[in-house]
């Protein structure tokens, strides 16, 4: 598609300050997004939000009689704003799996842009559970999700909004900054104000021309952490990690375990589909990679070593894990297309079918669709948590993470 005067619409003002967990998406609202490149249109689509902020149609806090209810968390790939909302996984999934099993089902969709796991934690504690689903689906992505989980790596990012987070103290996952500080209610008005305007199709030109409104969209970043470490997402591929990246992957684990605690608690099943991105799938990439991201510029790089490590850690901690890189790259592995956009680092249209697919058919071999199926809590999730890794006498916590 080719337009004259073709005007990236990113989707400014789509996420909304949250105390609790950070940001979530903004309510009852309805725009379009667009990405332009070389004056092509690359992608656009409408993309809406219902009264819990949840992408999609309105959902009641039960679902209906009858029906297998699965709520999907996750980051960008989850909200899935490149693709119109028939063509995201979520959707093709709760299709999918109505016909294959004739069962109704439905999927929320409560994706949101920049979430790590944390944030998804977070949310489920706060609001996701009063959806009371049969299955959590947690779309883990290893672009990005274990850096956004360390506060010493991404608050050093001032791109990154601040956030509650989780920080090991002796070995034990403890919740920090939580929740964040009220804003006043006059900059919480001026900030719904200016975030409606600029997901308004005829405002949104003059929206991005004026820098004091910009700003006003912009969530504050994190105060820069005192025992910060510089470092970049696509680190997690190094072969050997340094210590700060073995502290961010024991995080994740602990926030891993945490997720299947709180999921249990409501009798739900968590369920991890882990998404890799396009230089794992096609390391055919990695030589832009290389060159954009100067601490991978020479490094020795492992492409499959941030699947491997989170399905095998899932896999011994008996949470159930989809694992999407073979199936990507049996598709799409010579150069990621068209799973993925040419420059968009997002699923395009084939990826999430790929998706919804190879999802829909794991959910059955497992036998987690069935309706009334819902999981009997497991004697782990009674256990205190710990980060670390396995227990005592089962290995070091580095293992995982080395």
């Amino acid at each position: 598609m080719r337009s004259i005067g073709c005007v990236n619409r990113p989707g400014y003002g789509m996420n909304v300050r949250d105390r609790w967990f950070g940001w979530g998406n903004r309510r009852n609202v309805s725009t379009r997004v667009q990405r332009c490149v070389g004056g092509e249109v690359e992608f656009r689509s409408s993309v809406r939000t219902n009264r819990w902020g949840l992408r999609g149609a309105d959902a009641t806090e039960r679902a209906a009689p009858g029906v297998v209810r699965i709520l999907a968390l996750g980051d960008s790939f989850t909200h899935a704003a490149q693709v119109d909302e028939d063509a995201s996984f979520t959707t093709r999934l709760a299709r999918g799996l109505s016909a294959r099993t004739h069962v109704p089902t439905e999927v929320l969709n409560a994706g949101v842009n920049g979430w790590g796991t944390d944030n998804a934690l977070l949310y489920f504690e706060r609001e996701g559970r009063r959806f009371h689903p049969d299955i959590v689906l947690l779309a883990f992505d290893t672009t990005n999700d274990v850096f956004e989980n360390a506060r010493r790596l991404v608050g050093m990012r001032p791109l990154y909004a601040d956030k509650p987070y989780y920080a090991l103290d002796d070995g034990r996952l403890r919740r920090r900054h939580h929740p964040l500080a009220a804003e006043s209610d006059r900059t919480t008005w001026a900030r719904e104000v200016v975030g409606r305007l600029a997901l308004d199709s005829a405002a949104f030109p003059l929206v991005i021309q004026r820098p004091s409104i910009l700003r006003l969209m912009t969530l504050p970043p994190a105060p820069l952490p005192a025992d910060g470490v510089v470092a970049e997402p696509p680190e997690v591929m190094l072969r050997t990690y340094p210590p700060h990246w073995r502290e961010a992957w024991r995080i994740t684990r602990g926030l891993l375990l945490c997720l299947r605690r709180a999921t249990e608690a409501q009798g739900a099943r968590l369920v991890v589909v882990v998404v890799s991105s396009r230089e794992e799938v096609s390391p055919a990439h990695l030589p832009v990679a290389r060159v954009i991201y100067r601490s991978i510029a020479t490094a020795d790089l492992d492409p499959d070593k941030p699947n491997r490590l989170v399905t095998s850690f899932l896999a011994r901690r008996g949470i159930p894990v989809i694992s999407l890189l073979e199936p990507f790259r049996e598709r799409f592995g010579a150069d990621g297309t068209p799973g993925f956009f040419q420059f968009d680092i997002h699923w395009a249209p084939a990826g999430h079918a790929l998706a919804a697919d190879v999802i829909a058919e794991r959910l059955i071999d497992m036998r987690l669709t069935a309706l009334g199926a819902r999981p009997r809590r497991a004697a782990s999730s009674r256990l205190n948590v710990r980060a670390p890794g396995p227990p005592p006498g089962k290995g070091t916590s580095s293992r995982p993470g080395r």
